[in-house]
């Protein structure tokens, strides 16, 4: 049995790791390397608070990882709507029906809301994409729209399968662009990296709000357990918890880093919506340029139609109409969804990436955050339990 067994060290650590980059690859896609993170949240004060700001986030995104993993292992939630309940204590057969079904329908909600950002902002990556090609924004914004609401239907399921293959792909892609950077700008980079005397003068803001726009965006890292929860059964004490959730933290800032190292040399000049794709037109070699377009846009078509199905499928099971297959309902709700996407994507991918986020970040805060600060002593009890019950079997 898995609880029994002895594991070895690298055992243990394949199972932590595992986790982390499980993680990693919902971190990983389209608005991220086009380096909207970077410039929005991480570099746009130069080298030196690019370091304390990913160190910020790395925080954040490791606690909640990791009190989301002890909290699924002492309550054993293996799925998003148990996870949820118990943290507001209603996950027990006498708990209120009505108060457990409020508490589905806030979770539903926020989530609906967090992917009409995710996908707006992929919308308006993919028309800033075709942008770049001559063709017109809007119109690329709207290609995206039936693209995105045809693979819902028809193809969701299938590039499902290449999101690996995908994510792969970007870092690799990464990598090689930060390479390239490094031979045209190596010396800038070297210059700025930790430096706190290049940068604070770039947006004419102040580093005390960049700090709370970062801290709204980390909040937003509350939702991980939901996803955690269904894939936690190897965590067997509070020590797989921690290695787990310290990884996860390390690969997620991992991600931002690389970008924000590939956009630093070239800032403040590259604060835009897509600032990477910027500097391989403008300072690296076409096949690049060429390469990188075509990964990021395969990323987008592999983000936006598995949003749109997880929501339209979410709300086709309540549209309670016979006469409609399912087919069609999927179809309608996506369209709905996919505009109401379209419409949000024209404020712009960096007021998308910062402001949708960061409010995510602090409604997260709320019903999340306190549930989860009451968990706590639930948590030290279960714990004492545990021990208790491990000491009376020795």
């Amino acid at each position: 049995m898995e609880n029994r067994e002895k594991r070895s060290g690298a055992q243990t650590f394949a199972i932590w790791f595992g986790l982390a980059a499980l993680m990693f690859g919902t971190q990983v896609g389209g608005s991220m390397a086009a380096g909207t993170y970077a410039v929005g949240y991480f570099a746009p004060f130069g080298g030196g608070w690019l370091l304390v700001l990913t160190a910020i986030y790395f925080c954040f995104r490791s606690a909640f990882a990791i009190h989301a993993l002890e909290f699924t292992r002492l309550f054993k939630t293996d799925n998003y709507s148990a996870y949820y309940l118990e943290l507001y204590g209603l996950n027990g057969d006498r708990a209120n029906p009505v108060l457990k079904k409020a508490v589905m329908w806030v979770f539903d909600i926020y989530t609906t809301v967090a992917g009409v950002v995710v996908v707006a902002a992929t919308i308006n990556l993919f028309g800033s994409l075709t942008s770049s090609i001559g063709i017109n924004p809007y119109l690329g914004r709207l290609i995206a729209v039936g693209l995105f609401a045809f693979l819902s239907i028809y193809g969701a399921a299938f590039l499902r399968k290449f999101n690996t293959a995908m994510t792969i792909s970007l870092v690799v892609s990464m990598l090689v662009i930060f390479g390239a950077v490094l031979s045209v700008r190596g010396d800038v980079f070297l210059e700025r990296i930790g430096n706190f005397a290049i940068g604070a003068d770039w947006t004419g803001k102040t580093i005390g709000s960049q700090i709370r726009l970062l801290v709204s965006f980390g909040f937003a890292s509350l939702t991980i357990g939901s996803t955690l929860c269904n894939f936690s059964e190897r965590i067997r004490n509070t020590r797989d918890s921690v290695g787990s959730g310290l990884l996860i933290g390390l690969l997620s800032i991992s991600a931002f880093f690389i970008t924000s190292c590939i956009v630093l040399p070239f800032l403040p000049e590259m604060i835009n919506d897509t600032p990477i794709l910027s500097i391989c037109q403008k300072y690296l070699p076409p096949v690049i340029t060429v390469l990188y377009w075509i990964v990021v846009v395969f990323s987008v078509v592999s983000t936006g139609p598995t949003y749109s199905y997880t929501t339209a499928n979410r709300f086709a099971k309540i549209w309670k109409n016979e006469k409609l297959s399912r087919q069609m309902k999927l179809l309608i709700i996506s369209l709905v969804f996919l505009m109401g996407c379209y419409v949000i994507s024209g404020i712009g991918l960096l007021t998308i990436v910062q402001k949708g986020f960061s409010t995510l970040g602090t409604i997260a805060s709320v019903i999340i955050g306190i549930p989860l600060l009451i968990s706590l002593p639930r948590m030290m009890k279960k714990r004492r339990e545990e021990r208790m019950e491990k000491e009376t079997m020795e």
